[in-house]
């Protein structure tokens, strides 16, 4: 019985997801950007095409072009694109971070974090004069910029 419902499951999964040649669909300009933007910060990612468009519905993602071992790297990311807390106090906006450090740790359980996201809100607040705007473009962060209108 069950084996029935997972053959139907994974019948219905593949239909869902069947890959869709990315050349059925105009490659938006926001992902080509990113790529883009990706690469030339020195991003590696050999076996991977992005964007790629997957199912009936075009959703995007990664698709990988060879075989992936297990435990192989596929993507390589440099650290001068990685947000991470050490760069946000080496920021046009470090200055005020350090100068309410304090409070910070005591109003968060997680200092780095709240940091992290209040250099996040800034660099989204920019817009196209970010570095990290091609990024920020391609995801959701619902409720975002409700929070800075």
């Amino acid at each position: 019985e069950m084996d029935k419902i997972y053959s139907k499951m994974d019948a219905a999964k593949f239909e869902a997801f069947a890959e869709t040649s990315p050349d059925e669909y105009d490659e938006d300009a926001k992902y080509e950007e990113f790529r883009k933007w990706a690469e030339n910060n020195g991003v590696i990612a050999p076996k991977i095409k992005f964007p790629a468009r997957f199912g009936k519905m075009g959703l995007v993602g990664l698709l990988c072009t060879e075989t992936i071992e297990p435990c192989e790297a596929f993507i390589y990311v440099p650290t001068k694109i990685i947000i991470q807390s050490d760069k946000v106090k080496d920021s046009e906006i470090g200055f005020i971070l350090e100068e309410f450090e304090h409070e910070i740790g005591q109003k968060s359980q997680d200092e780095k974090q709240t940091i992290l996201m209040i250099f996040i809100l800034y660099e989204h607040c920019k817009e196209k004069n970010s570095f990290w705007y091609p990024y920020f473009n391609i995801i959701k962060i619902d409720g975002m910029k409700k929070l800075y209108q």
